[in-house]
């Protein structure tokens, strides 16, 4: 008899613990593949006709804006996740922090707020190696709307010629820009459903207008715009 219970207590025994390892497996493949909510904050830049990196006045953290953005994303697979994100970017741009005598006489300026929503894939190529900060890279497609307010100092610019090509530039600025954002990051999870997270990345656009100054600038090249930002993410 005493054989019998301690059989019966050992087959409730396996009986319960497999049914928990099936449980705590389902739950682990629910987060892996579940949703993930994102709030991220940090900083933008841009490089363009009036702001370049190359002078020696200006590096990436001059101008630099506040910038925010929220996103959703789901795990495709185990190394792989598709996303919806908005950003609001905030730029800025002036003449008169350039060291070249030729800006300075120029006298633009410029400030544009962007509103960008674009679909991105993430990336974890070491997904599998069980560390504790996880790197990723990241790639999409999207829009960037926003309206330049410009000041091109019509009044100081005797040059026919430049002022003519200021109102090509005002009547083409403006309005929406496809979008592609390229990045990297690294994550790391400080709880079950929350993840911290570094990133940075720049934005490249379909056209020259992210300043409103193209034809009466440097037109060969389009602007481009960048964000570092740490995000706060949060699983179900």
């Amino acid at each position: 008899m005493k054989n019998c219970i301690v059989l019966l207590l050992s087959l409730l025994s396996f009986t319960l613990l497999s049914q928990s390892e099936e449980l705590n497996q389902k739950i682990s493949v629910n987060e892996d593949m579940g949703y993930t909510l994102h709030l991220a904050v940090g900083l933008s830049s841009y490089e363009g006709d009036l702001h370049c990196f190359e002078d020696e006045n200006l590096g990436m953290l001059s101008n630099s804006k506040l910038a925010f953005g929220l996103g959703v994303s789901k795990k495709l697979t185990k190394a792989v996740s598709l996303g919806l994100n908005y950003r609001m970017i905030s730029l800025e741009g002036s003449d008169a922090d350039f060291a070249e005598q030729s800006h300075l006489r120029r006298g633009f300026s410029f400030n544009n707020t962007i509103h960008e929503i674009n679909a991105r894939v993430d990336y974890e190529p070491f997904v599998n190696k069980g560390w504790k900060l996880r790197p990723y890279i990241y790639g999409g497609i999207g829009a960037a709307l926003g309206i330049p307010e410009v000041d091109y100092n019509k009044d100081g610019l005797p040059n026919n010629d430049l002022i003519t090509q200021i109102n090509e530039d005002e009547a083409q600025s403006g309005g929406a820009s496809v979008v592609a954002p390229l990045g990297f990051g690294v994550k790391t999870k400080i709880s079950k459903d929350i993840i911290i997270a570094g990133e940075a990345g720049l934005r490249f656009l379909a056209n020259d207008y992210l300043d409103g100054v193209s034809k009466s600038g440097n037109s060969n090249i389009n602007d481009y715009y960048g964000m570092g930002a740490v995000v706060v993410s949060y699983s179900f």
